[in-house]
């Protein structure tokens, strides 16, 4: 946790973390620490993962890092695809029942107040993505 000293007339603030990472934490390192997230996935629950820092700070590198050591994106989703083959090798009723598993992902930027689609093809012609308020949560329109 993190605690900052309250100025004059102003309250102290706490900050708690699940996790901070020294510099020179490895890709794997830090796909240890939300590997748990990917079994809760693959057990039917949505899951999200919220890079934030400024410009700069490794997000892009954290979460989808270079090909030859890949981050946290290309491993959750290599091994969620890895973990539901093993249950399905394992499990008679998936096979028997017919039942299907639907993955949806969406990766999105939001960078001085507008909102990109990341995983939008380059060649695609986008106009910026609303943010509306739907209910308890927030939705990307368009996404």
């Amino acid at each position: 946790a993190i605690r900052v000293r309250a100025e004059k007339g102003k309250r102290r603030q706490d900050f708690e973390f699940d996790a901070a990472f020294p510099p020179g934490t490895t890709q794997q390192d830090v796909f240890k620490e939300v590997e748990g997230l990917v079994r809760s996935c693959a057990d039917g629950y949505n899951v999200c993962i919220f890079a934030y820092g400024q410009t700069g700070s490794g997000k892009t590198h954290t979460m989808e890092g270079p090909r030859e050591d890949p981050g946290i994106s290309v491993r959750a989703l290599q091994t969620l695809f890895e973990m539901i083959a093993e249950d399905e090798q394992h499990s008679s009723v998936e096979a028997s029942s017919g039942e299907r598993r639907s993955i949806e992902v969406s990766m999105l930027e939001i960078y001085n107040e507008a909102v990109r689609d990341l995983l939008r093809l380059k060649g695609d012609v986008v106009s910026a993505l609303d943010v509306s308020a739907m209910g308890p949560g927030q939705l990307a329109a368009g996404a």
